[in-house]
């Protein structure tokens, strides 16, 4: 239990660390620009040598996108857990919906802001999000098949799936940061979400009076 204990202890310091740090560089980057910030200015900011800098964080974009990719795990867990018997869609569309369900703080938004200006920052937050549509995809297979619905052949199905509800995550935080009077994000979110489900609803109904009348 004491092991335990003293662990969790331990990963909260490095996480209140981090945060800090986290911190320090968005107000540095907001201050003088991401290209001009040095890890040795984030050190600096944080109150850290550049060696314990590196104990925390590899790279200077690691120290922004870590920010981001904290949802990502508790996002696939939550993905893992919706009902057997909820479709791949819905399953999706919740767990994604759920990511912006509170209202941005100002420090987010301007880490967004950060991000989508910042060519090598959105590369990196695009790659993230391309692990998480991967992992997401496996995760939507595996509920299938728990549920005796799978075939081999569902494998793009789902990823299309994945890859849609995460296309609406990333156009609602672009529109956040472009066209802030469209509301807050997680309105912007629903929208989209909404809107793909239309689609998606519209075009099952073609397919079905298609084979319906033998076209």
């Amino acid at each position: 239990m004491s092991g335990t204990n003293a662990e969790s202890l331990r990963d909260r310091t490095r996480r209140a660390v981090r945060d800090e740090i986290t911190h320090a560089a968005l107000e540095l980057f907001l201050e003088i620009g991401y290209d001009q910030a040095t890890t040795t200015d984030i050190a600096r900011a944080a109150g850290l040598s550049p060696r314990s800098l590196f104990r925390y964080f590899a790279t200077k974009e690691e120290v922004v996108i870590s920010k981001l990719e904290l949802g990502m795990e508790p996002l696939l867990a939550a993905l893992r857990a919706r009902p057997a018997d909820e479709g791949p869609w819905t399953a999706m569309r919740e767990v994604v919906a759920s990511v912006h369900a509170d209202p941005l703080d100002p420090r987010d938004m301007a880490l967004l802001r950060l991000v989508f200006a910042t060519p090598t920052l959105l590369a990196v937050y695009l790659q993230k999000l391309n692990t998480l549509h991967q992992e997401a995809t496996v995760i939507l297979g595996e509920r299938a098949r728990e549920a005796g619905q799978a075939s081999s052949e569902e494998g793009g199905e789902y990823r299309a799936i994945a890859g849609a509800a995460l296309s609406c995550l990333t156009s609602a935080q672009q529109t956040a940061v472009l066209a802030p009077d469209d509301g807050e994000i997680s309105i912007i979110l629903e929208r989209s979400l909404s809107a793909l489900g239309t689609i998606a609803t519209e075009e099952r109904h073609r397919t079905l009076e298609t084979q319906g009348s033998g076209g």
